[in-house]
């Protein structure tokens, strides 16, 4: 669980740092998969369901953010954060998408991103209090690179004489495929856990049993190897001391 919440936060601090947009997004992606990482080693169902929740939310709201990157990239040929701004008046239909997704990757509410989140931070505190506590930080970091992520590029003034395309229609079908999926799964989540819950519960159970062979065995492997140890200290000669009266000593020649 340390290292899915040290996972959160380095990315997140990673991603806050970075002047190309697409490593900002890869960045993201480190700190979401932490999310991943604390809800397995919480190992509770609540968990659990987070996890699978954050895998799906989340290779959806990256991919769409991926693309998104792309495209900019393509039409102004440079992922430079420094080069972005006022994108979102010459291009709003990119900016509506950007904006949907980088809140979908934020964890806003109503989006698959919230729902993962939630219940793998409410699994891991009931595991372990300390580091779902450090993980929460990655909530507050999260919110900075999201609005690095929006607000450089599609705010601001624009550079003069700077003429960028908006998503066509293909475009426009690609990314709104992904958000009305983000959004179904926001609302909607039973579906998902319905088809995973019985899977996880059943690795549960393998999981209880296996432990629970583990621990007949280590303790098997004791009691033989203290058997072991009073059978031969039963069967082992011992040496005897001579009788204090026939003991010999030597003192200035007398015997």
């Amino acid at each position: 669980m340390a290292i899915g919440a040290i996972s959160i936060v380095y990315g997140s601090i990673c991603a806050i740092a970075q002047t190309d947009l697409k490593r900002l997004v890869a960045y993201t992606s480190v700190s979401h998969l932490g999310f991943v990482l604390l809800g397995i080693y919480a190992g509770n169902e609540l968990a659990m369901q987070g996890v699978v929740m954050q895998m799906i939310a989340h290779g959806l709201s990256a991919a769409g953010l991926f693309i998104l990157v792309g495209l900019l990239a393509e039409r102004i040929h440079t992922r430079d954060i420094g080069k972005m701004g006022g994108f979102g008046a010459l291009a709003p239909k990119m900016g509506a998408a950007a904006l949907i997704l980088a809140m979908a990757g934020m964890g806003f509410p109503g989006m698959a991103n919230f729902i993962a989140e939630m219940m793998t931070l409410l699994g891991a505190f009931q595991a372990n209090v300390t580091w779902t506590v450090v993980a929460t930080f990655g909530l507050i970091t999260a919110t900075v690179y999201t609005l690095i992520l929006f607000q450089k590029p599609f705010h601001g003034p624009a550079a003069k004489g700077l003429s960028l395309p908006d998503l066509n229609g293909r475009e426009i079908a690609i990314v709104s495929s992904l958000v009305v999926v983000l959004l179904w799964l926001g609302l909607f989540p039973k579906a998902v856990f319905e088809t995973s819950g019985p899977a996880i519960a059943k690795m549960r159970e393998l999981s209880t049993r296996h432990g629970e062979e583990h621990a007949g065995e280590t303790q098997g492997d004791e009691g033989a190897a203290g058997g072991a140890a009073m059978a031969a200290g039963t069967l082992a000669p011992t040496a005897t001391m001579p009788p204090a009266s026939t003991a010999v000593v030597h003192l200035g020649g007398t015997r």
